[in-house]
C-alpha cells in the first residue's frame, strides 16, 4: 500500500475517533443507561444532530 493511501486511512480513522470522543466526553454516551429497543440508536442520532448544529454555529465543544 502506498504511503499516501495509508495516511488517508489513518486520518479517516482519527476523524471518527474525534467524533466519538466528543460524544462520550460532552454527552456522556458511554455512561448512558439508555439500552432498550431502539432508544440507543435514536439517542445517538439526536446527539449527531446536536453536534452538527453546534458545528454549523461554530461552537467550541471543549470550552
Amino acid at each position: 500500500m502506498p504511503a499516501k493511501e495509508y495516511n488517508k486511512g489513518i486520518r479517516a480513522h482519527w476523524a471518527v475517533e474525534a467524533m466519538h470522543y466528543v460524544k462520550d466526553v460532552t454527552f456522556g454516551e458511554d455512561a448512558s443507561l439508555i439500552c432498550t429497543k431502539n432508544a440507543p440508536t435514536n439517542f445517538s442520532i439526536i446527539r449527531n444532530i446536536i453536534m452538527n448544529v453546534l458545528k454549523r454555529e461554530k461552537y467550541d465543544y471543549f470550552s
